[in-house]
């Protein structure tokens, strides 16, 4: 013989902390997953910015280069090499002579961003001049 079944005993659905339960879960995990990808795309931020700072230092080492007879090296400067900044960095052009050959200069090119984070690039070369 079929009885019904007492409304005690079924169970249709969730109960409220079955369900409290896994939103909390679902919280966490979305909270997880946010923060590993904020992570990620500050560290992208950052990778990109020292690619352009290292492209920067780069282009004023090669401009330098190319100029090198022109320019004053006791006073150069990046305003002196016609180069665009794209990302607004501080560039920072040092150049001293050598102590090796009288017109040799070892110049070191600074670049970092303006907001003083530190320096991102610095690299150096021998000039003629």
């Amino acid at each position: 013989m079929n009885l019904p079944k007492s409304s005690l005993t079924s169970r249709e659905g969730f109960t409220l902390v079955e369900v409290i339960t896994s939103v909390a879960i679902l919280a966490l995990l979305s909270l997880l997953v946010f923060t590993a990808s904020s992570a990620w795309r500050m560290a992208l931020k950052q990778a990109g910015n020292e690619t352009m700072a290292a492209s920067m230092a780069f282009a004023v080492l090669e401009a330098i280069r190319a100029e090198a007879s022109e320019l004053d090296l006791n006073n150069a400067g990046f305003n002196d090499l016609g180069l665009t900044n794209p990302r607004n960095f501080k560039v920072t052009v040092e150049a001293e002579p050598e102590g090796i050959l009288p017109d040799l200069y070892l110049v070191t090119v600074r670049v970092e961003e303006r907001n003083d984070n530190g320096i991102l690039v610095t690299m150096r070369t021998l000039v003629r001049g």
